[in-house]
């Protein structure tokens, strides 16, 4: 039934590549991943990160993560703040994404602690 398929999902990488959570690229098998993290399993955190990149798109006007070694600066966490539209939005709203694109899923922010977010 329905557990069976959402355990299933959980094992299985999907989605687009610039929105796609490190987590489940390491599931999938990017470069320079152990085994063990091959072997773990996703949850819900990679959809609030999929929420981080959206926002960083929706305030911006463009994606966190590009190029050629969009694999590698999404599992680096490695995006900048320096689009020029980024001189109009408020910090709480740049913390917020912030706190979305934290690479450890355990270090991200959670769907409760979004909703409670002083920008939200």
């Amino acid at each position: 039934g329905n557990t069976l398929a959402l355990w299933h999902l959980a094992l299985t990488a999907c989605g687009s590549m610039s929105h796609v959570a490190p987590e489940v690229i390491k599931i999938a098998g990017g470069k320079a991943v152990s085994p063990k993290e091959q072997s773990s399993r996703y949850d819900t955190k990679c959809d609030l990160w999929s929420l981080g990149v959206l926002l960083y798109t929706m305030l911006s006007g463009t994606i966190p993560f590009k190029g050629p070694n969009v694999l590698q600066d999404i599992l680096a966490g490695s995006y900048r703040f320096n689009h020029r539209a980024w001189q109009h939005v408020d910090a709480s709203a740049i913390d917020l994404v912030k706190k979305l694109l934290r690479v450890d899923p355990n270090e991200r922010i959670s769907l409760k602690e979004v909703l409670q977010h002083s920008w939200v």
